[in-house]
């Protein structure tokens, strides 16, 4: 896993394979060092994916729409 501008990073931040569409990796494979227990940090990563994914669908659902701005109204 590895920033935008990491070319040997294989994930990025938001765990997508560069150069593959729409594919993510979500396990321990990611971690770049893999001694000791693994447990809670996978369930962290797999919470971090799952938060991903839900707001990478969300954005892309929304439509695009332009709003103008109205009158300014104060609240007194």
């Amino acid at each position: 896993m590895g920033r935008t501008d990491e070319e040997s990073a294989v994930v990025d931040t938001r765990l997508r394979v560069r150069g593959v569409a729409r594919l993510r990796v979500i396990d321990a494979s990611i971690m770049p060092i893999t001694s000791g227990n693994t447990a809670s940090p996978t369930v962290m990563i797999a919470e971090k994916a799952a938060a991903a994914v839900i707001e990478d669908r969300r954005v892309a659902r929304q439509p695009e729409v332009a709003i103008a701005p109205g009158p300014s109204r104060s609240h007194a």
